[in-house]
């Protein structure tokens, strides 16, 4: 008998936070690139790329994981300013590369969350070594 995907993650399925996570780090990034603090360039920037290609890459996975019974509610905690860009990116990757094992149960999804992992290394690339 043929497993379903639900049967693989179990009832304790944390695609919901992941999502949410993900929705947060999108708003955060965005009051951060508005509020621009402390007016560098590069950092206005590399906050406007994410926060403007995340948003589709979001939307991918969650309906790939509604599609399959994966997602069953969305909410996010307030948002705030981010104070520390480049380390709130490292811990956004962090936090992220957390869910693979439970995503890895799901091939599909895989490519999904590399290409989030990508956007977020990139941002940190950005952070990190482009200064204006």
């Amino acid at each position: 008998m043929a497993k379903s995907i639900m049967d693989l993650l179990g009832e304790s399925s944390s695609i919901n936070n992941l999502i949410s996570i993900l929705f947060k780090a999108q708003m955060e990034a965005h009051i951060t690139h508005i509020l621009q603090r402390k007016k560098l360039l590069c950092e206005h920037e590399a906050l406007a790329t994410f926060y403007g290609e995340v948003g589709g890459l979001i939307d991918t996975f969650a309906e790939t994981c509604m599609a399959h019974g994966l997602v069953t509610s969305i909410s996010t905690s307030a948002c705030t300013e981010i104070l520390d860009t480049e380390a709130y990116f490292k811990n956004l990757y962090t936090q992220v590369e957390g869910y693979r094992r439970e995503v890895s149960k799901m091939p599909f999804l895989i490519s999904k969350l590399d290409d989030l992992q990508e956007l977020i290394s990139q941002t940190i690339y950005r952070l990190k070594f482009i200064h204006s």
